[in-house]
């Protein structure tokens, strides 16, 4: 139940917020003769958030900078693994850093590395130069939690402390899995659009179940896919009986997939038994994909449908087109 290429990819956004004006201390009161307030972390609870990941492979968070004060703050950096950002585990390196706005120079990444300065230059309090965007991928060496911490600094030729501190941080929580025959959880780099993040793995030969997505690639971003297949499927819509396990697929935290998400699921004839292959249907959601040509897809954009269905020695590939991610089930 493994997909050949890292897949869980979703990952909710986390935000690093610049405000102008006076400098919030780490207990939230402001601190005397400060110049400047930076508050640093995601809209909803100040800390960063990762796109599921396991061992070997890949992770990405989004940071959103943004200056709502109203005088402009000089000589912005984004820093990971120095300075006020502090140094990265030896388990975690910076792989690629995307998406950066107008303004935002980062260093070409050609092999990942353990700190990272990127200049934001002047970012202003207008709305036409007051945000930032980017998204960095880190590399996760092993298994285990880990605490990832970044940071945002401006005046670059001012102290780091005392009064007139010009930096704020702010950190998430890890937790890396183990890769497994059942979950697997990756960034993918940036390909044509032509091909296809993931295929089915040609590992775990005696796993009974094999499942997979594959979206296509996004421009210059890439994808973060996660799949997890160690559930039994239960609680399929009557009068159909569940079979196998359900399948967990996560496509960039949850974003709308263009044109569609691919799903692979091979079921060895073990797992298959008795059961037709032109009588399984599957449930994505709420939603009943039919069985057999009832079920095929009429268009090369049409969803919630299923292609043919390819049958081998060992078992049966169903193919199934949805809108979305989450949770796909196989029944008959």
């Amino acid at each position: 139940m493994r997909s050949s290429s890292p897949r869980r990819l979703a990952g909710a956004a986390a935000g690093i917020f610049i405000v102008g004006s006076l400098l919030l201390s780490t207990t939230s009161g402001v601190l005397a003769g400060e110049t400047r307030n930076l508050f640093v972390g995601s809209v909803t609870n100040g800390e960063l958030v990762f796109s599921p990941v396991t061992a070997g492979n890949a992770t990405v968070t989004s940071v959103t900078i943004k200056n709502i004060g109203k005088q402009t703050l000089t000589d912005g950096h984004f820093v990971i693994g120095q300075g006020a950002a502090g140094a990265l585990d030896s388990n975690i390196k910076v792989v690629a850093v995307f998406g950066a706005s107008s303004g935002v120079v980062c260093p070409t990444i050609t092999t990942p590395v353990s700190s990272l300065d990127c200049s934001l230059g002047s970012i202003t309090a207008k709305p036409s130069g007051n945000t930032r965007s980017l998204n960095v991928v880190f590399s996760v060496a092993t298994a285990g939690s880990f605490n990832i911490q970044v940071a945002v600094k401006v005046s670059e030729t001012g102290s780091d402390v005392g009064s007139n501190q010009n930096f704020k941080a702010a950190d998430g929580d890890l937790v890396v899995d183990n890769t497994s025959c059942n979950e697997e959880g990756n960034w993918y780099s940036a390909h044509p659009d032509t091909t296809s993040d993931v295929v089915p793995s040609t590992e775990c030969a005696s796993d009974a179940q094999k499942s997979s997505l594959v979206v296509r690639g996004r421009g210059n971003i890439g994808n973060a896919l996660f799949v997890n297949d160690t559930t039994v499927a239960t609680d399929c819509p009557a009068p159909f009986v569940c079979f196998g396990n359900a399948v967990d697929g996560r496509v960039n935290g949850g974003e709308v997939v263009t044109p569609y998400v691919l799903w692979q699921i091979f079921y060895t004839n073990e797992a298959l038994g008795s059961i037709n292959p032109n009588k399984v249907a599957f449930v994505h959601g709420t939603t009943t994909i039919a069985a057999g040509k009832k079920g095929f897809c009429a268009t090369d954009l049409s969803v919630d449908c299923q292609e043919p269905f390819v049958t081998t020695s060992a078992g049966t590939l169903f193919i199934i087109r949805t809108a979305s991610n989450g949770l796909i089930k196989g029944m008959h």
